[in-house]
């Protein structure tokens, strides 16, 4: 565990809060205004993190936070800042993830490296959970953040003899077991911040440590008017940012002072929604009814909600003005109006259906020249978005494609992960290139409709039912008479 408690953390606690170095009968020494605004900041972007492990691992959120104050400096220790690692957890011998190393009690010790703080909370919940030493802990009352801080430090958490009080001083100051009871469900997160604003008046202050009005800081733009953060941009008129690495609907609401719901509304994305990959574009505000733009013409593989996104309109908007209904997308080619409702509706097909519109789903039109069809929709890339539980291999599967021509359209590294909310691009029926269809004109000895895979050099059993996204047990049972052990170049292995 890592024993650099930053400094500052250290002399503001035991100066402010362990009764130590104050004035015999005088006041308690105040804890320094940029300490303050640091824990102000770190609770505003992590509280709804620790929150969320406590419902998922049962650690109290408030020893959470307390504990990723102290041990990340406020979140800017080097730790912090180049491993993601806010609890200080060195790498063990158990560790197979990435690693980083920082001098500690000796020069270079080996801790844990994260790709996000995402990830560093939950692998400290389950750093607790699943150590045998912490396993007492669990019996304890959830909302007993004393028990547990004393707890920490008996099973050998830190050898810092002030480590209870540290921590218990932090949370009792910042009143971070309100989080506790948010985990909980006894209270609402808008309860919780119009209780806090309640007390800061009691107080003589109406500020909220996760909703403090501060003037923005140097190096925020103002544009229109208005102060926007560094990354905030203007479009449509409408504040919006990109998503970084390890981004979720809850450190994006929480960094813009929003609750996660309506981050979600104002981009019309289901309650699913997790987290996101790099570069996605997510409004701050309500979208629009109308774009800049009059018309916009659909591109291979663009959805309806792709396109409200790119020109800040609302999804709902697009579907009235362009007469297509919930769960159906234009097909590529077709003119879609931004701002009023078409005279001359587009075509749309179902996705779900991966096929060509019947010719009664067009609406009725003024008779002219027929305009040349679009390319078949099973020969389009289209997007695809992630629902919770899905993989890769499922994903491939149901398209008809393979994991690797998923990978080869997304750039996708055989380590990366997919994600709820993600959009990937797919290739329908891609995997039909790479085999040889057969029928009763052609093969004699095969029943129409069949579809075989021809053995290449180097191919084995195994790595066809990969390439071709079939489980090897079904592959098995659909070549019944060929030995998996066996298969050489030329040979046909039936895939359908």
């Amino acid at each position: 565990m890592n024993k650099k408690v930053g400094w500052l953390a250290v002399v503001a606690l035991v100066l402010s809060g362990c009764g130590l170095f104050r004035k015999k009968g005088g006041p308690e020494m105040p804890v320094s205004a940029s300490t303050e605004a640091l824990a102000r900041v770190y609770i505003r972007q992590y509280a709804p993190l620790a929150v969320k492990e406590m419902q998922r691992s049962g650690v109290p959120a408030s020893i959470t936070l307390a504990q990723g104050i102290l041990e990340s400096d406020y979140g800017r220790s080097k730790l912090a800042r180049r491993g993601n690692n806010h609890f200080g957890i060195k790498c063990k011998t158990d560790w197979q993830g990435r690693k980083i190393y920082i001098d500690d009690d000796r020069p270079g010790e080996c801790f844990r490296r994260y790709p996000s703080v995402e990830a560093s909370y939950r692998d400290h919940s389950d750093f607790l959970k699943n150590n045998p030493r912490y396993r007492f802990l669990f019996l304890l009352d959830p909302t007993d953040y004393k028990g547990w801080a004393y707890g920490l430090k008996k099973a050998g958490y830190a050898t810092n003899p002030r480590y209870p009080r540290l921590l218990i001083d932090m949370i009792e100051r910042y009143q971070l077991d309100r989080y506790d009871a948010v985990g909980l469900r006894r209270m609402s997160w808008k309860a919780l911040e119009e209780k806090t604003r309640e007390n800061r008046r009691e107080k003589g202050s109406g500020e909220s440590p996760i909703q403090a009005k501060t003037p923005p800081p140097e190096g925020w733009a103002v544009r229109s008017g208005h102060a926007l953060p560094p990354g905030v941009f203007l479009h449509n008129g409408i504040p919006a940012v990109r998503t970084r690495k390890g981004d979720t609907k809850w450190s994006i609401a929480m960094r813009y002072q929003l609750k996660p719901s309506q981050l979600l509304r104002y981009n019309d994305l289901p309650a699913s929604v997790d987290s996101f990959v790099p570069g996605v574009v997510l409004y701050l505000k309500p979208k629009k009814r109308k774009a800049t733009k009059e018309f916009h013409t659909v591109n291979s593989g663009e959805t309806l909600h792709w396109i409200s996104q790119m020109y800040g309109v609302k999804l709902s908007a697009l579907r009235k003005y362009n007469h297509i209904p919930e769960g159906m997308e234009p097909l590529p080619g077709e003119k879609l109006c931004l701002r009023t409702k078409c005279a001359r509706p587009p075509r749309w097909f179902d996705p779900r259906q991966l096929r060509q519109p019947r010719a009664d789903r067009r609406p009725s039109l003024p008779k002219e020249k027929p305009a040349a069809p679009p390319p078949p929709v099973s020969d389009t890339v289209i997007h695809h978005v992630v629902k919770p539980g899905e993989t890769l291999y499922r994903i491939a599967t149901h398209y008809q494609t393979t994991v690797a021509r998923i990978q080869e359209l997304n750039r996708l590294s055989p380590e990366s992960t997919i994600h709820p909310g993600d959009t990937l691009k797919v290739e329908p029926h891609s995997i039909l290139k790479e085999v040889r269809k057969t029928s009763v004109g052609t093969d004699a000895t095969a029943p129409a409709g069949e579809v075989f895979y021809e053995v290449k050099p180097g191919d084995t059993f195994y790595g066809i039912a990969r390439k071709v996204s079939l489980p090897v047990d079904t592959l098995k049972k659909l070549n019944p008479d060929i030995d998996p052990n066996t298969i050489r170049p030329g040979m046909k292995i039936r895939i359908q």
